[in-house]
């Protein structure tokens, strides 16, 4: 399902641009363009806010089953046509079908727990409670 985005405001914006230069004076007017851009506020203290999302699970975020993701919804063939491309008609090996080798609880609990992905996301509250890795509960009380 589609869901319209919002219009960002201006100051959220930074322009990402090539850098196709490759030659000591292109490096420094690079250097010096990049100097004059606005950093956006989200950013200033993004080493901080990075710090507070590290021990995260992210299953609390996203859920632990991502909906199914179809190529041709994506890449669909009128893409191609307004790109002036053609799509490669090979059929897909069996390397991209994990359904016959899925992850178990236990490995998924082992990986949280070598990442530190431990607590709890709420939305409107600072992450504070530890999920149990073996079956993502949020125990009470803490």
């Amino acid at each position: 399902q589609l869901i319209p985005l919002l219009t960002p405001d201006a100051d959220d914006c930074y322009e990402i641009t090539d850098n196709e230069g490759g030659s000591d004076v292109d490096d420094r007017e690079e250097d010096e363009r990049r100097a004059t851009k606005q950093v956006p506020s989200w950013c200033k203290d993004y080493l901080k806010s990075l710090s507070a999302q590290a021990d995260l699970d992210p299953d609390t975020i996203f859920g632990s089953r991502p909906p199914r993701c179809f190529e041709e919804e994506i890449f669909p063939e009128s893409l191609y046509e307004q790109c002036g491309k053609t799509k490669h008609k090979r059929k897909r090996g069996s390397s991209q079908d994990w359904r016959k080798d899925p992850l178990t609880s236990r490995e998924v609990a082992t990986y949280k727990q070598k990442m530190g992905q431990l607590k709890v996301y709420l939305p409107g509250r600072v992450p504070m409670l530890p999920t149990n890795p073996r079956n993502a509960q949020v125990k009470s009380g803490l």
